[in-house]
């Protein structure tokens, strides 16, 4: 986090997408093991629903840092840079 502090403009969105994305997964172990324990429906489907959302936005942000990370590669080709790939 304190990373966050430092750094701005992509760099940022790179960090940030970085460290939300184990943060979501966290959340559907959490989620996952509340299905297997609760007794209570509407937790279960609570549950469910924020299994859904976190996997759609988990997929979301790995969307977005491969598409982040071809732009940048573009950009540098542009600019005669080798990515040494």
């Amino acid at each position: 986090m304190k990373k966050l502090e430092s750094i701005a403009g992509n760099d940022f969105d790179v960090e940030f997408i970085n460290l939300m994305i184990p943060h979501h997964e966290g959340a559907i172990v959490i989620v996952k093991e509340t299905l297997q324990k609760s007794q209570r429906g509407e937790i279960k489907t609570l549950a469910n629903e924020i299994i859904k959302a976190q996997e759609g936005e988990i997929k979301q942000m790995k969307d977005w840092l491969a598409f982040s990370e071809q732009v940048n590669v573009n950009a540098a080709l542009n600019k005669g840079i080798t990515t040494g790939n």
